[in-house]
């Protein structure tokens, strides 16, 4: 009888599971005729049976199941090789890593791929020089290469570190950017001289990746690097920059960032850029920024406008009110939207009727913006008639907003002043 075996991992978690529940026998007793037959279908003269059993022999604990994958790995078939080769790295055996560091010249392309990964799983220190070597020799091709890289990276031996700073010249730009990945996995400080250098290159491609690999490292004298990626004609890598800058900052305080990020949230067009930087710029707590924000909202350009009054939304400066509700005139109707974000968490009687005047903005989401701004003072009689008269608005967001907020109004003389006006 030949055992049906799933291909797939979950099948064989359950049959290895039923066998160790419902076995009347106890659980080894059962995984062992599992086994029995397994042995059988190793012997078989199909290779699809013999790689799922060494499939499935991977998952068992029968003491048989080691040696009958260390024989297998010596099949005709590569692909029993390659199962058997993935499946040893489950057992716990001394014997493992030098068999899978044998299969590394196996002649199958993919024996070798599952014995590098497997290699990598296993984490053994003895695995770094012969993973080494497959990794700086440019005869085995990319996708070999980078693998082995990668399975340095799982080990994270310091040996590796000097060979894969060599591999950052590689000709390969896969090779070069996986080993600058794995270099800020293994975060060995050895590599930022290197990184920087490397990241000056204008014409090197995937330098976003360079920008996050130092930032991975961490090492305070990294920010500079990336105070001049911010300027990058790269928008991944100054998004990538900005990201790293934003992180050391919220772990030092370091101020050298602020002023850069700030320069980065008003005028860099991309988003993730802008909003890395804003994150530092909310938190730096810093007199002096929020002053230049509110410089900001006069701006000439409308676009340094718009973000500085996106900026400050969640600021709470006194400051800020008056410039902010003159914002609400401004020509772009994005300023005006994020200034009416802004004043909704500022809590200053001043800014009631000018978010009830807002309401009748030409901008619907400006409309609607304000609605939900006015919802921060629901304790205020005077926003009830111009929330009423916004449940007629044409765009039915603003009309929602109005509802909602003249929901939240629990005072009993506003209610009844509601009630008057609604009659």
């Amino acid at each position: 009888m030949k055992l049906i075996v799933p291909k797939n991992v979950i099948g064989i978690l359950i049959i290895v599971l039923f066998a160790a529940v419902f076995s009347p026998y106890g659980g080894y007793s059962k995984e062992k005729n599992i086994v029995d037959e397994l042995i059988l279908d190793l012997k078989s003269s199909d290779p699809e049976l013999r790689r799922n059993a060494a499939d499935v022999m991977g998952y068992m604990k029968d003491p048989r199941v080691c040696d009958l994958l260390i024989a297998a790995m010596k099949d005709k078939d590569p692909k029993v090789r390659e199962s058997a080769a993935s499946a040893l790295v489950k057992k716990n055996d001394p014997r493992v890593v030098k068999l899978l560091i044998d299969a590394l010249k196996d002649k199958d392309f993919n024996v070798r791929f599952n014995a590098i990964t497997s290699l990598g799983k296993a984490g053994d220190a003895s695995a770094v020089e012969p993973l080494l070597l497959i990794a700086q020799d440019d005869n085995n091709g990319m996708v070999i290469q980078a693998q082995a890289i990668f399975a340095l990276g799982k080990i994270k031996d310091p040996r590796a570190v000097e060979p894969l700073i060599s591999l950052l010249n590689s000709k390969d730009p896969g090779v070069r950017v996986t080993a600058v990945i794995v270099l800020g996995e293994i975060k060995d400080p050895r590599a930022v001289e290197p990184l920087i250098t490397a990241l000056k290159d204008k014409n090197l491609g995937g330098r976003q990746w360079y920008v996050e690999a130092l930032a991975k490292i961490n090492d305070r004298p990294t920010i500079e690097p990336f105070i001049v990626a911010l300027k990058d004609n790269d928008r991944y890598v100054r998004a990538k920059a900005a990201s790293a800058l934003a992180q050391i900052f919220l772990q030092t305080k370091d101020r050298r960032i602020v002023q850069p990020l700030f320069n980065a949230a008003l005028k860099d067009d991309d988003s993730d850029v802008r909003m890395s930087a804003e994150c530092v710029l909310k938190k730096a707590e810093d007199p002096r920024v929020n002053e230049a924000l509110i410089t900001a909202l006069k701006d000439n350009d409308s676009k340094v406008r718009q973000n500085a009054a996106h900026v400050l939304v969640g600021i709470k400066d006194p400051r800020a009110v008056a410039p902010l509700i003159s914002a609400l005139k401004d020509t772009n109707p994005m300023v005006r939207q994020f200034a009416v974000a802004a004043l909704a968490s500022a809590k200053d009687p001043r800014v009631v009727q000018p978010l009830i005047n807002a309401l009748k903005d030409n901008a619907a989401r400006v409309r609607r913006n304000a609605a939900a701004a006015l919802g921060y003072y629901i304790n205020d009689p005077r926003i009830v008639k111009p929330l009423n008269d916004a449940l007629k608005d044409t765009n039915s967001e603003v009309r929602e907003m109005a509802e909602t907020v003249l929901r939240k109004i629990k005072d009993p003389s506003i209610k009844v002043y509601f009630s008057l006006i609604t009659s």
